[in-house]
C-alpha cells in the first residue's frame, strides 16, 4: 500500500496542486519520518500564480478554493519544516501539474511511484491512483519530471512561516 511504501522509505518526493488530503491523511507519518531525519520534498502549485485560475477551468463549478487549499497545506507542512528544517523541503511552481505523484525512494532499486492523474472537467473524484514500480520507463519519467520541476520551482524556507 501507499502507506507501507512511504513508511519504509528513506526519501519521499511528493507533488500535486495542493496534496491537501494526502497531508491530512499522512501527517503523522511525515512527522515521524522527518523526526528520524528522512528527506521529504513537497512540490506544490504556487497559490499566488496563475495556476489557480487554470484549475478553475479544469473543475468548473467546483466549490474548492485551490489557493486556500495550497496555503493550508503549506502551513501544515510549514509546522514540520520549522521543527525539522533538514528533513523537510518545500518548493512552489506556477504550473498546472497533469498529476499528483508520490515518488518513494527514487534512487533505490525498490523505489516506486504512485500516480494520480488529474482529469479535465470530469470532477476530482474521477482521478485514480496507479501503482508503478521503479522497474520501467514510466517510473523513470515520473522522477525525471519531478526533478525538472523541482529545479524550476521557487524554494520556500522556514522563515516563510510564522513562529
Amino acid at each position: 500500500t501507499l502507506y507501507e511504501d512511504m513508511a519504509r522509505a528513506d526519501e519521499l518526493c511528493l507533488y500535486g496542486i495542493h496534496l491537501h488530503d494526502t497531508i491530512d491523511l499522512y501527517f503523522d507519518l511525515f512527522e515521524k519520518k522527518a523526526k528520524g531525519g528522512k528527506i521529504i520534498k513537497f512540490l506544490f502549485a504556487n497559490p499566488d500564480g496563475t495556476v489557480c485560475n487554470m484549475v478553475k477551468l479544469r473543475y468548473p463549478g467546483d466549490e474548492f478554493a485551490d489557493d486556500q487549499m495550497i496555503r493550508a497545506s503549506l502551513n501544515r507542512i510549514g509546522i514540520l519544516m520549522k521543527k525539522y528544517p533538514k528533513a523537510i523541503e518545500i518548493r512552489l511552481l506556477d504550473y498546472l501539474f497533469p498529476r499528483a505523484a508520490y515518488i518513494i525512494d527514487p534512487r533505490k532499486p525498490n523505489g516506486c511511484a504512485y500516480v494520480s492523474n488529474y482529469t479535465f472537467q470530469l470532477g476530482r473524484q474521477k482521478s485514480k491512483n496507479l501503482y508503478r514500480s521503479s522497474q520501467g520507463n514510466y517510473f523513470n519519467l515520473m522522477y525525471e519530471e519531478f526533478e525538472k520541476m523541482w529545479v524550476c520551482a521557487n524554494n520556500v524556507t522556514a522563515d516563510h512561516f510564522p513562529k
